[in-house]
């Protein structure tokens, strides 16, 4: 892996640029059709972001701002999950009855 990553670095800048965005817009173009149709659209859509992002160092500022605010979400509907299946779990519902 760190042979392909030495030899794509050796790739003149302005050869490695069209590329990565051809194949970064072409996989968020996929990930945006795939949000009407059947696939993991968002997934995509963040893939071409970082693929993109790999030479353009204000996209990797948004694809870490695009992270933490995922986490931020993550952390709270795992929360409200834990919460709602700690209301509903068989031993709550015993707890109530005693």
């Amino acid at each position: 892996m760190e042979s392909i990553k030495r030899n794509w670095r050796k790739v003149p800048r302005i050869i490695r640029i069209p590329f990565v965005l051809l194949a970064g817009i072409a996989t968020i173009i996929a990930g945006i059709i795939m949000l009407v149709v059947p696939g993991p659209g968002l997934l995509a859509i963040f893939a071409g972001i970082a693929i993109i992002a790999t030479e353009l160092p204000w996209v990797d500022r948004l694809k870490q701002w695009i992270e933490r605010k995922f986490m931020i979400i993550y952390r709270y509907v795992k929360k409200r999950w834990n919460d709602h299946l700690g209301r509903h779990s068989v031993s709550h519902k015993l707890k109530k009855r005693l």
